[in-house]
């Protein structure tokens, strides 16, 4: 009777590693590498020549490294800015990714239409340099909550760590 307690108590603390619970956990630090978040409004608009969108900001980590990219891709000239980020910054932006499930996200149309619907996406790059998950939608969806975490937490960065460019999307 006693082993059958042990074994008990050890299944309960032993981590479930994803075994069909819902709890969810912060990827391993070194699992992703960058964080891309993007929006193109819907409504007219001049870009520059670059096939871009017309905001991005991406996060990246290169080795001990973590960097803020922030461009913008309407009027001229493109504009571009980078700025050093903190792991502090980083591992709060892989809380977000796991908090919202952005691993295994995937879009769920709501079924509705809207004229000048922006396209907006986001991906995430392994540290081998696959693509872990690339998602982008057109339309509006049911759960675009959870992208729109790390879209917002993007765009604080972009607010407070670079002066130009500023972003009109993000809104922050």
């Amino acid at each position: 009777m006693r082993t059958l307690g042990l074994l008990v108590a050890v299944c309960m603390l032993w981590p479930s590693h994803g075994r069909g619970d819902n709890s969810t956990s912060t990827p391993r630090a070194g699992a992703i590498s960058e964080l891309r978040f993007w929006t193109t409004p819907g409504k007219p608009m001049a870009p520059t020549s670059r096939p871009d969108p017309a905001e991005r900001v991406v996060a990246r980590r290169e080795g001990s490294r973590f960097t803020l990219v922030v461009s913008r891709n309407v009027g001229e000239p493109y504009q571009e800015a980078r700025a050093d980020l903190s792991e502090a910054e980083w591992r709060r932006l892989l809380d977000i990714v796991a908090a919202h499930s952005l691993l295994t996200w995937r879009s769920q149309p709501s079924g509705g239409t809207a004229d000048d619907f922006s396209t907006t996406g986001f991906a995430l790059q392994g540290a081998d340099g696959k693509p872990l998950n690339e998602q982008q939608w057109s339309r509006p969806i049911r759960n675009a909550a959870d992208p729109a975490a790390l879209g917002y937490a993007l765009g604080l960065l972009a607010k407070t760590k670079v002066a130009k460019p500023v972003l009109f999307y993000f809104g922050t």
